[in-house]
């Protein structure tokens, strides 16, 4: 369809997304792309065709910063400019719900965002120079770890691995 309104076109159609995308990752079987957007919304669409295949319950307030899919137990985490953490189920076949939430994760913006598996630890790094450590299960605040001198703009799960060495400055 296109609409008319005061010499601007707009195209809607199944296979737009309404936001400029801000993130992106692929699932476990890198069958379906995850598209995170500027309005808050996450949408799973199909890897061949681009077609929207799943709903999520619930959305970002801001931009989404970072998506993580993690294969081994099928869930999606996204971050955002919202400060909050979102776990959710990927597996249901129509929709998408939220497990976990994190509300005023940070004091900042969220820029990043690790996982690790084997230690069942969320990172998240951000704009108020920290990165958090959080349980993956219980969705709880296990450590923050000070001593940025800027916004952290990169959490990967090296970073996870490093953030419980011994000589890390971490406060509970």
């Amino acid at each position: 369809h296109t609409h008319t309104h005061t010499h601007t076109h707009t195209h809607t159609d199944m296979h737009t997304v309404p936001h400029e995308i801000t993130s992106v990752c692929l699932d476990h079987r890198q069958r379906k792309f995850i598209v995170g957007t500027a309005g808050g919304q996450v949408q799973v669409h199909n890897y061949l065709n681009g077609a929207p295949m799943k709903k999520f319950d619930f959305k970002h307030d801001r931009d989404i910063s970072a998506l993580l899919y993690c294969r081994k137990d099928k869930v999606l985490i996204t971050t955002g400019w919202d400060r909050r953490v979102c776990i959710y189920d990927e597996t249901p076949r129509e929709a998408v719900s939220l497990l976990r939430l994190v509300n005023r994760a940070h004091d900042g913006d969220i820029g990043c965002l690790g996982f690790s598996h084997r230690l069942s630890l969320i990172a998240t790094g951000s704009a108020d120079f920290t990165v958090r450590l959080w349980d993956f299960q219980l969705a709880k605040k296990v450590a923050v770890l000070r001593g940025h001198t800027s916004e952290v703009r990169a959490c990967v799960r090296a970073c996870v691995r490093a953030c419980v060495h011994p000589r890390m400055r971490v406060h509970v």
